[in-house]
């Protein structure tokens, strides 16, 4: 004999509303099919729990001695369920509006293995920076390089992926493969606030300038929705955009820099923290290789 958790379930909702179609909608199963393990209880105990009637079900002796039990069992799997919940260690983890969407979803199946849970809080990088360094906040993942100070920082590379013009369909580049700074000569650029990763912009727009490309800045929202709005309106505009932006961004057109280094993205936490070791394993778990990444 083996009673099964869900057919307990059954039995209590059979029980509870008198009638097998109405325990069936509930369970968002057939009638057919919970009638098929009830029946299937019923044999494995050897007695009939349920009296069936055109207008409905009730519980004979046996099922009315039974159910107390049935309950108590569920009652005691679902404070298992909620032990094991709360004893897991739930972990702050803070991105920006840029994070990449996968990112986000490896480093939550990678603490998901790890026995941990996540809950993510949005900032600007200066923000995370402070918070991690007060042990506000227990992760972040960030851009890199960092302008601030990160002396008592641990971190590790987790992603990186290639960087790239994107534009509205009209631009007169939108037809290349592929591009050069060089060829971006005379294109503005719709770029960010430094306020918002101030490590990043300022090597970023370095890199620019040491490539001979100082574009005229149009300074906008980080959000895509406002960079799609912007760049529609104006086919000499670019922005400068890692690759999983393209999939997000539809009726515009992103061609990769082949002389833009790789955005890297670095998980960070504070080095005395006691739980360092199990977050270096959740780092190491969701690095992947640049290849992998953008085709995640």
């Amino acid at each position: 004999m083996s009673i099964e958790i869900r057919q307990l379930r059954y039995l209590c909702m059979v029980a509870d509303e008198g009638n097998l179609t109405r325990a069936a909608a509930r369970l968002r199963l057939s009638a057919p099919s919970v009638s098929q393990q009830i029946r299937q209880i019923e044999r494995d105990l050897g007695c009939e729990l349920f009296e069936r009637t055109r207008t409905g079900m009730t519980l004979t002796p046996a099922g009315a001695a039974l159910l107390p039990e049935a309950r108590a069992v569920l009652a005691g799997v679902d404070r298992m369920r909620e032990l094991a919940r709360t004893a897991r260690p739930r972990f702050t983890v803070g991105i920006t509006v840029s994070t990449p969407v996968t990112l986000v979803r490896r480093l939550s199946e990678a603490a998901r293995r790890a026995g941990a849970g996540l809950d993510f809080t949005t900032a600007e990088v200066p923000g995370h920076v402070r918070e991690l360094r007060g042990r506000g906040i227990d992760l972040g993942l960030l851009v890199l390089p960092l302008a601030e100070e990160t002396g008592e920082l641990s971190s590790q590379v987790v992603h990186r992926e290639p960087v790239g013009a994107l534009m509205s369909p009209g631009n007169p580049l939108a037809g290349r493969s592929e591009l050069r700074l060089a060829d971006l000569d005379g294109q503005r650029l719709l770029w960010f606030r430094r306020t918002a990763a101030p490590g990043y912009h300022d090597d970023l727009l370095g890199h620019f300038q040491r490539r001979g490309w100082r574009p005229e800045l149009r300074v906008a929202d980080l959000h895509l929705a406002v960079v799609g709005a912007e760049l529609a309106a104006d086919e000499e505009l670019v922005t400068v955009r890692p690759a999983s932006t393209a999939p997000r961004a539809p009726g515009l057109v992103w061609r990769p820099l082949v002389d833009v280094p790789p955005m890297a993205i670095a998980l960070f936490w504070h080095a005395e923290r006691r739980e360092s070791q199990l977050l270096e394993t959740v780092a190491a778990a969701i690095r992947l290789p640049v290849s992998l990444a953008c085709a995640s």
